[in-house]
């Protein structure tokens, strides 16, 4: 499954205008120049780890340009059932990511960033099912369903 540009924002919790500005300024932000679906699952979690590392990190996104190429590799390299049972390990000084068990320990000469991936995913994955386009059918029939029906109470 592709996503076009507003569902990734929408997913992500981007606005249009620093949608426009992470794709300058991220290396390995994936090229989209339509509004059609071009972004893959694994584009989508990247995003959101990019978006922790900025919210909840304090990190700017400019200072983790270098780095983002190898978020967006490791994310859509492995599967997210593998993903979900790991953490990333994210060395922005060295520019790498990696994935290690939950148990490993992290050993290095510089601060790292160690994100665990599940919350993330099951995040996600609860958002985009809500979002599909079969999700808001099911709910657009539950609604026109309840309305007929106080309609016919009414009446």
């Amino acid at each position: 499954m592709q996503y076009t540009p507003g569902q990734l924002r929408d997913a992500v919790g981007l606005s249009k205008e620093a949608y426009r500005h992470w794709r300058r300024v991220l290396t390995g932000f994936p090229a989209g120049k339509n509004h059609g679906p071009v972004f893959a699952p694994g584009d989508v979690l990247a995003l959101a780890v990019l978006r922790l590392l900025t919210d909840e990190c304090g990190l700017r996104v400019g200072s983790l340009g270098t780095v983002s190429d190898r978020i967006f590799e490791v994310c859509n390299e492995t599967p997210w059932e593998v993903l979900g049972e790991r953490v990333l390990v994210i060395d922005i000084g060295k520019r790498t990511c990696a994935t290690r068990g939950k148990t490993e320990w992290v050993v290095g000469d510089n601060a790292v960033v160690v994100c665990p991936m599940g919350p993330l995913i099951e995040r996600l994955r609860d958002h985009l099912v809500r979002s599909s386009p079969r999700s808001a059918g099911r709910t657009r029939a539950r609604k026109r369903a309840r309305t007929g029906a106080l309609e016919g109470r009414v009446g």
